[in-house]
C-alpha cells in the first residue's frame, strides 16, 4: 500500500503525536516523508534523530529546521546498508578530501581508524567536520560493509555515529601504531594484501629522500612535479604541503613512500616540529624548482624516524626494486625513548565489564531494560534514546514480538534508570 501522508489525516495526526511537529511544518517534508516509508523504511526515528542533533538545535528558521528534517529522511542511513553493526571506541588518526575525477561528484571523506583487534579501518563520510579534534578516540557506531573493489570500511549512524570524542596524546599514538606498522624488510615478499589498493596501512622506517608529488598536464608526466606548497578550496584559503617522503629501504628492494597529496580544505596530520615552517623556508628559497624544494627538506629530515598511515596508492616496480606509494593522512616523528610494547594500549572504553550474575526475578521487559543500563554504562552512553532500534535489538536481543514504539520506550526506561 502506497503512503500519503497528505491524503492521510490518521497518520498525519500519528506523525503529529509522535513527533510534536505541527501539520504545517510535517506537510512541508511530505514528499520526503513518503519516499522513505515507501521504501520499507520508518520515518518517525529518523525525524526524531534529527531534532536531537545539534544542527537541529542550533537553528530557529523553520525553513532550516525542515531542511534538516529532509536530508534525514532521504539520504542512506547505515541502518539501511549491508553489513554487520559496528559500535566500538576507536583511534583516528586523521582524513583527507581530495577532488574525485568528475568535478562534479565530490568522493567521500576517508578518515583512518585503529579498531581495538588492532586492525586498521577506513570510516567513511562526506563531513570533513565529522570529529571535532584530530587525532582523537572516539566511539563511532554504524553499520562495516564491505565492497570488493574499495574495500572495508565503516558507515556512522548520521546524527549519533560519533560520540565521546578526545584528544590524545603523541605517546599513546606511538605506542598503538608501532604494533601495526609496516617496515621495508615487512614488504619484501609482497603479501597479497598489500596489493589491494584503498586498504590502510601504517607504515615505518627513516627517512631518506623527499621529492615533489607527481604532476601530470594534459596525459604528460611534467618532470618538474607539484610546488610544495598550495593554496586549498577552503573560504578562505589556507596553504597545504604537498610532497612524497621516501623510507630507507634497508637493503630489502622495497621503497616504501608516505605521499601528501593535495587536499581540498582537510589536510593531512603531520606531526614533526617545525615541519610548516620548514616547508614556507624550502618553498621561498627556490619558489620555482619543487626538487630544490624537496632537496632542502631531506637535508633536515633525512635520517628520522617517522610512523605514517595511509592507503596504497601506486606500486611499480623498477629494475629490482619495489615502489609502494601512500597515501596519508597522518604522519608522526617517532620519539625513541618510547620502546614497543607487547600490546596495544588499552583505552578506558576497551575494557569490557564482567556482566553481572543475571537476577531470575526480573520479567523479560526488565532484563531487556537492564541489558541497555549495562551496555549504555559500558560504552559511556549517557542517552539511550539516541540508539537505533535496530542497535537496540541487537544490544538486547529484543525479539519480533516487540514492536519499534516499545523497543523505543525500553530505550526511555534505561534512561531514566541511568539518571538515577
Amino acid at each position: 500500500m502506497k503512503i500519503e501522508i497528505r491524503k492521510d489525516q490518521n497518520l498525519l495526526k500519528s506523525v503529529m503525536e509522535a513527533t510534536g511537529l505541527s501539520s504545517d511544518f510535517i506537510l512541508k517534508v511530505a514528499d520526503e516523508y513518503d519516499v522513505c516509508a515507501n521504501a520499507g523504511n520508518d520515518p518517525i526515528p529518523r525525524i526524531l534523530d534529527a531534532m536531537k542533533s545539534e544542527r537541529y538545535l542550533k537553528y530557529n528558521s523553520n525553513a532550516t529546521k525542515q531542511a534538516i528534517v529532509r536530508s534525514a529522511l532521504t539520504k542512506t542511513h547505515s541502518s539501511d546498508l549491508e553489513g554487520d553493526p559496528f559500535d566500538e571506541v576507536v583511534i583516528v588518526f586523521g582524513g583527507v578530501d581530495r577532488n574525485g575525477k568528475d568535478p562534479k561528484k565530490n568522493p567521500p571523506m576517508h578518515y583512518i581508524a585503529l579498531k581495538k583487534n588492532k586492525q586498521l579501518v577506513r570510516i567513511k563520510s562526506w563531513d570533513k567536520d565529522l570529529f571535532s579534534v584530530l587525532p582523537c578516540k572516539a566511539r563511532v557506531v554504524g553499520t562495516f560493509t564491505t565492497n570488493a573493489q574499495w574495500g572495508d570500511a565503516i558507515v556512522p549512524d548520521e546524527y549519533s555515529g560519533v560520540s565521546d570524542v578526545e584528544m590524545i596524546d603523541s605517546e599513546t599514538l606511538q605506542k598503538a601504531l608501532m604494533k601495526v606498522a609496516m617496515t621495508p624488510e615487512m614488504c619484501g615478499n609482497v603479501s597479497s594484501d598489500l596489493v589491494k589498493y584503498n586498504v590502510p596501512y601504517a607504515i615505518t622506517g627513516k627517512i631518506q629522500w623527499v621529492n615533489p608529488c607527481t604532476k601530470w598536464v594534459d596525459g604528460e608526466l611534467d618532470d618538474k612535479g607539484y610546488e610544495l606548497l598550495y593554496d586549498d578550496e577552503g573560504t578562505p584559503t589556507k596553504k597545504g604541503i604537498r610532497c612524497s617522503i621516501s623510507l630507507e629501504g634497508n637493503g630489502s628492494g622495497v621503497g616504501l613512500s608516505a605521499v601528501l597529496d593535495t587536499a581540498k580544505t582537510r589536510h593531512p596530520i603531520v606531526m614533526i616540529d617545525d615541519f610548516e615552517t620548514l616547508a614556507t623556508d624550502a618553498y621561498e628559497s627556490n619558489p620555482t624548482t619543487p626538487k630544490k624544494q624537496g632537496l632542502y627538506l631531506k637535508d633536515v629530515l633525512s635520517g628520522r624516524e617517522i610512523i605514517a598511515v595511509g592507503t596504497m596508492s601506486r606500486m611499480s616496480s623498477s629494475n629490482t626494486l619495489l615502489y609502494v606509494d601512500f597515501s596519508s593522512v597522518f604522519l608522526m616523528e617517532c620519539n625513541p625513548d618510547i620502546k614497543p610494547v607487547n600490546e596495544t594500549p588499552k583505552l578506558d572504553e576497551f575494557k569490557k565489564e564482567e556482566p553481572a550474575p543475571e537476577d531470575s526475578s526480573l520479567t523479560p521487559e526488565q532484563k531487556i531494560v537492564a541489558a541497555i543500563v549495562e551496555s549504555s554504562r559500558v560504552n559511556g552512553v549517557k542517552d539511550p534514546s539516541f540508539i537505533p532500534v535496530d542497535k537496540l535489538r541487537a544490544i538486547a536481543s529484543i525479539g519480533e514480538e516487540y514492536d519499534d514504539n516499545t523497543v523505543r520506550q525500553f530505550a526511555k526506561a534505561a534512561e531514566a534508570q541511568l539518571k538515577m
